[in-house]
């Protein structure tokens, strides 16, 4: 009995985390200008089908990492070294090392 007691508020929390972590995706994605690729343009319904690449020095964090746990403010600092691109095109940049495209 206890451990699906324990289950459930595990679950509840996680769903919860979930929750709180995609709607601070989507305004951040809001934040740099909505849900548009900034290399090839694609501009997919879907939140999951961004990346926030950074292309300014001083990176501290990895976006993704700070939705979880820090302020709207640190991940607006954060932001402000960042674009929206769609993860084809961030693996693309990452693979063949451009730099001058934006």
């Amino acid at each position: 009995m206890w451990g699906s007691v324990l289950y459930g508020s595990a679950f509840k929390m996680s769903a919860f985390g979930k929750n709180k972590r995609e709607n601070l995706k989507e305004r951040a994605l809001t934040y740099l200008g909505g849900k548009k690729c900034k290399r090839c343009g694609t501009d997919s319904l879907h939140h999951k089908a961004y990346d926030f690449h950074h292309f300014k020095a001083g990176k501290e964090m990895n976006i993704s990492k700070m939705l979880d746990a820090k302020t709207w403010q640190s991940i607006v600092k954060e932001l402000n070294k960042c674009v929206v691109l769609c993860a084809n095109c961030h693996r693309e940049v990452h693979a063949y090392g451009e730099r001058d495209w934006w």
